[in-house]
């Protein structure tokens, strides 16, 4: 019973969480015929705003400038929709001509001897006679029962008149198709026109429910949400604008009926996500099969499809896109999934914008704070702490994938400081913390070596410990406690010896005495201690004061990795130089006070 405590007091607080998304989810479904003009008609306002401010300036006025722009729209619109049923038309009276190229393609792809489709037609064919029952006779057939002789009663013909019942129950079925789609339409072109018309009133109204007090974060919140739905719609229509192009020239082309129509289907169909691309590839594509008579033309369709998507996808798109949306590709899906579920068609267009508008709000308001995690682009978490989940999990092939990709983007030195480390920083933690054993540790430790190895030494191992320090060294590093301390001494050995410079490590167990002895006389090297631990450590602060009361000359830098050295007083009172947090630092002072103790040495 104890252990189920836990989540019963997270059950009050859970509640209302739930309940409030519930009655959201089901406003936004109930409430669908309302708000789906609404949605559309606040989504196209940022983007003709720019239009219509700029016919304010030349002092049309605003009702004026948002009147002629949404006549302008209104223009566009009915233009592609005249273009598109007129070749609809065309289309729909042109297809009984490919019924028998149809069937025969079909004949053809199937193999020798086989009499599948026929069997198929056969049954389709019986299937209609039971259904349709007898055929009526033909006239004239019962003329020879009722004898030659006999004249036959003229039939009266009555005209009778459709009931105004039936045809308004013909309207009432197949008239609700298109006259709610076009009632919501022509309520988003009324909502457009006000919203231009009193934009920055709407706007103000938006801040004062926000609050005063938060004015500037509500207008920054604001002016982001607008600036990416401006920008995605303007990308996608460009993308768009670019793709149907080159679809309608190459079908028209190739001699495909009807280019124009597939041309802005292409452009219309592709803002819809997932599936709109594959629609308005397919048509076109099916048709060729049907017209043609060969397989050159209609594999030039395919190929000419393929093409422009490739490169639509691959070039134009991140390009023109960049992180204009900030939704990862799981968002994406789960917005067009989840949208599409509401407000089907409609859901599927504004499922993207709507999203990334939550994405936005998520940034500034702090009750929706889950949107930009579980939705955004940017990484769950930093690199640090992604690095720490490779290595917890003993993933060697991620952890080095990981650092492989940082240190092709930031470079290897910043890549060690600002990944690595803070990631042995963690361990160490944690191990103190009791969270992780020492074969933990160890095991850890393991993989973080050979994830860094193909980066800081190609196939090159990294430097073993030195048993004795030879009389070239230029820098001497100990290791303060154990093995996390170890792999930060190889790894500032390793990036000295790529700048030249004669760099050893000892082992982690060495004593300070025990380092001092095995100097050679004379010798003058840089001296460097390494820690993940607190660098207040009582043994570092030791080891500061063993060292250099054995020789004040000797430069003692202290690494004390991932951490802040303008807090670290007490070891620069101890007897260090230098402490440093970053490797980069640490390499750079031990290679400049090299060169100044080669200038003193005799």
């Amino acid at each position: 019973m104890q252990s189920s405590s836990p989540f019963r007091s997270l059950l009050p607080g859970m509640a209302p969480s739930l309940l409030g998304a519930v009655a959201v989810v089901g406003l936004l479904y109930v409430g669908r015929n309302v708000l789906i003009p609404i949605v559309i008609a606040a989504l196209l306002t940022p983007l003709l705003a720019p239009v219509a401010g700029l016919l304010e300036r030349l002092r049309l006025g605003r009702i004026g400038s948002a009147l002629i722009v949404a006549a302008l729209l209104s223009v566009v619109v009915a233009s592609v929709a005249g273009v598109v049923s007129r070749q609809v038309v065309v289309l729909a009276d042109s297809l009984p001509d490919y019924r028998a190229n149809i069937v025969q393609r079909i004949e053809g792809l199937q193999p020798e001897g086989s009499t599948v489709l026929g069997r198929i037609m056969e049954a389709a064919q019986s299937v209609r006679e039971e259904v349709g029952g007898e055929e009526e006779e033909p006239p004239g057939a019962g003329e020879g029962e009722a004898g030659a002789g006999e004249e036959r009663e003229p039939v009266p013909v009555q005209i009778h008149q459709e009931p105004a019942s039936e045809v308004l129950a013909v309207l009432r079925t197949y008239g609700g198709m298109f006259i709610q789609p076009v009632g919501m339409a022509g309520l988003a072109f009324v909502y457009l026109i006000f919203f231009l018309i009193y934009r920055e009133d709407l706007r103000e109204r938006v801040i004062r429910l926000a609050g005063i007090g938060r004015l500037s974060l509500t207008s920054r919140a604001l002016d982001d949400a607008g600036r990416k739905i401006t920008h995605y719609l303007r990308a996608q229509a460009i993308i768009n604008v670019t793709y149907g192009i080159p679809v309608g020239i190459g079908l028209w082309f190739l001699g495909v009926p009807n280019a124009a129509l597939w041309a802005i289907l292409a452009i219309l169909l592709r803002f819809i996500p997932f599936i709109g691309p594959w629609v308005g590839a397919g048509l076109p594509v099916l048709l060729s099969f049907a017209v043609f008579d060969g397989w050159v033309r209609p594999l030039g369709v395919l190929g000419l499809f393929l093409v422009l998507e490739l490169f639509s996808n691959n070039v134009l798109e991140p390009w023109l896109y960049g992180a204009s949306t900030s939704l990862s590709p799981v968002a994406v899906l789960f917005a067009v999934v989840f949208w599409s579920a509401l407000w089907g068609l409609v859901g599927l267009v504004v499922a993207i914008p709507l999203t990334a508008c939550l994405v936005v709000l998520g940034r500034y308001v702090p009750a929706l704070r889950f949107f930009p995690v579980i939705l955004g682009r940017e990484p769950p978490l930093p690199p640090a702490a992604t690095f720490y989940h490779r290595l917890h999990d003993m993933d060697e092939g991620e952890a080095r994938r990981l650092l492989a990709d940082h240190s092709e983007r930031h470079g290897l030195v910043t890549t060690l400081d600002d990944v690595v480390l803070p990631a042995l920083r963690l361990v160490q933690e944690n191990h103190v913390g009791g969270e992780l054993g020492a074969g933990q540790v160890d095991g850890m430790v393991g993989v973080a070596r050979k994830s860094i190895l193909p980066l800081v030494t190609g196939e090159e191992p990294l430097p073993e410990p030195a048993v004795e320090v030879p009389h070239q060294a230029g820098l001497v590093c100990i290791p303060a406690h154990d093995d996390l301390d170890e792999l930060p001494a190889q790894l500032l050995v390793a990036l000295l010896r790529s700048k030249g410079m004669p760099a050893v490590h000892m082992p982690a167990d060495t004593l300070a005495g025990d380092l001092a002895a095995r100097l050679p006389g004379g010798h003058r090297a840089v001296l460097c201690l390494s820690t993940v631990r607190p660098a207040e450590d009582a043994r570092v602060r030791y080891l500061c004061k063993r060292l250099h009361g054995r020789d004040p000359v000797w430069p003692i830098l202290v690494g004390a990795w991932g951490q802040d050295p303008d807090s670290l007083q007490s070891l620069r009172e101890a007897g260090a130089q230098v402490v440093t947090g970053s490797l980069a630092e640490a390499r750079e002072w031990a290679l400049r006070k090299r060169q100044e103790l080669e200038t003193l040495e005799p």
